[in-house]
Formats: structure tokens, C-alpha cells, sequence
């Protein structure tokens, strides 16, 4: 993890790897069943969830964008 990612709570301190993992927990896909068709969502994430994304190099450009199947 990028060592420039810094706790909100202990500003002086690198996030701990223990601590990202129980923030990545939070983001969820929600599926939509509609007739025969989907639609897939990932919730949005929050500004420090985005912040370890980016640290950890996860592409969520297409997060933002519902998936019709």
C-alpha cells in the first residue's frame, strides 16, 4: 500500500493494511432484476474508501455507471 496513505485518525501514521481491508468491506454490487433484463450498481464509496483505492491502483471508472445486461 502507498505509504503517503495516511490515517484520518492518527495523522502522523500510515494506514495500517488491517484497517483498509475493514473499509473495502463496505462497498456492495446491488443486481436489479427487472423482467428478463439486470441492472448492476456498485454503491458509492466514500472519500477515504477512494482514497485506498487509488493507493491500491483499483480502477473504479466504471463503478460510477449502472450496467444493463
Amino acid at each position: 500500500m502507498n505509504a503517503k496513505l495516511t490515517d484520518p485518525d492518527l495523522p502522523f501514521q500510515s494506514m495500517k493494511p488491517r484497517r483498509a481491508l475493514a473499509l473495502l468491506k463496505e462497498p456492495r454490487v446491488q443486481h436489479i432484476w427487472a423482467g428478463d433484463g439486470q441492472i448492476k450498481l456498485v454503491n458509492r464509496r466514500n472519500t477515504l474508501q477512494a482514497k485506498v483505492l487509488r493507493a491500491l491502483s483499483v480502477d473504479t471508472s466504471t463503478w460510477s455507471k449502472a450496467e444493463i445486461a
